[in-house]
């Protein structure tokens, strides 16, 4: 019974408005029920639990979205920040620039050998849940290539504009197999990456840094660590995607799961969900300019690096 009311009472909603006209509830003095007031406790536990990622006309591709940093051993140029490989800003050009250069913050900037990198990455251990950011259209959902891997694009309106959404790095699902990272460049894994659901044990260590992960299979549901995957709910949209079925979703509804799929194996705690948005005409824009107010720029990393441990989400943060 506790359950099912705490269930129901996460989906209240408080309007603010008080019904003077339903009768007070009275106890006892000397009663031992500790008795509140229903609209000041639904105001309460709305403030425990949060938003869960909703704010309205957006909803967070990763639930408390943190901004990860490069972690490269060449990000020490970041005068925030005293961690070396820390840096948390959407992009930045490794080299000889000083720190304080403003240039070096701005989005789209080169980095890592010249090449520009259009989003921000955010933190998230494989297998967490992607969310819709707005209602849309998926438009893509397969492998981009190597260096992308796996991209998810959604396509729909915020404020009136519409965007297309870029979800990249994420894990590739089919129905007897997966994989959450691949061959790129000169790492060169098993199988391109592909893990047989029926060869799976209890654990799994990876080929690239050597970091164990515990798996587990039930036949619709795959376990990584503390993340739960839904095989079919994936299944059904490459099904769809492929057979040139519109595939509508609402803000919220979950499209996928963080991988490291293309470029990006650096270890557990470094893994990330590469999120990039584009305009009508191709455009990319910053998904901090745009959505700043809800995602957490920690400059010195203090905080949010001691809590990236590779298996926690910054959800249960």
């Amino acid at each position: 019974t506790e359950l099912m009311f705490w269930n129901e009472a996460k989906n209240l909603a408080y309007t603010g408005e008080v019904d003077t006209k339903l009768p007070a509830r009275v106890f006892p003095s000397t009663s031992n029920v500790h008795h509140f007031h229903p609209i000041a406790w639904v105001r309460q536990m709305k403030l425990i639990l949060g938003n869960g990622g909703d704010h309205g006309d957006y909803h967070d591709p990763v639930i408390n979205p943190q901004v990860r940093g490069w972690y490269n051993k060449l990000s020490y140029f970041n005068k925030d920040s005293k961690i070396s490989g820390w840096n948390p800003y959407g992009s930045m050009k490794y080299g000889s620039e000083t720190s304080d250069n403003s240039e070096r913050y701005k989005f789209g900037r080169t980095q890592r050998g010249g090449h520009s990198h259009t989003g921000l990455d955010i933190y998230a251990p494989v297998g967490t849940p992607i969310y819709a950011c707005v209602d849309g259209t998926i438009t893509y959902h397969k492998m981009y290539g190597a260096k992308a891997g796996f991209l998810t694009q959604l396509k729909g309106k915020y404020k009136g504009r519409t965007y297309i959404f870029q979800y990249l790095h994420l894990m590739e699902v089919e129905s007897d197999r997966f994989r959450f990272y691949n061959n790129y460049g000169s790492k060169n894994v098993p199988n391109d990456g592909w893990l047989n659901y029926s060869d799976l044990a209890n654990e799994l260590t990876d080929p690239l840094v050597g970091e164990k992960y515990k798996v587990a299979y039930n036949g619709s549901e795959l376990q990584i660590d503390n993340n739960s995957i839904d095989i079919d709910l994936v299944i059904s949209i490459s099904n769809k995607i492929k057979d040139k079925i519109p595939v509508f979703v609402k803000k919220g509804d979950i499209i996928g799961y963080t991988g490291s799929t293309g470029n990006s194996y650096q270890g557990k705690d470094k893994n990330h969900l590469h999120f990039g948005i584009k305009d009508t005409q191709g455009n990319r824009l910053s998904p901090y300019e745009l959505f700043g107010d809800y995602i957490n720029l920690d400059k010195t990393g203090i905080e949010t690096s001691s809590k990236q441990d590779g298996i926690k989400s910054s959800e249960k943060w």
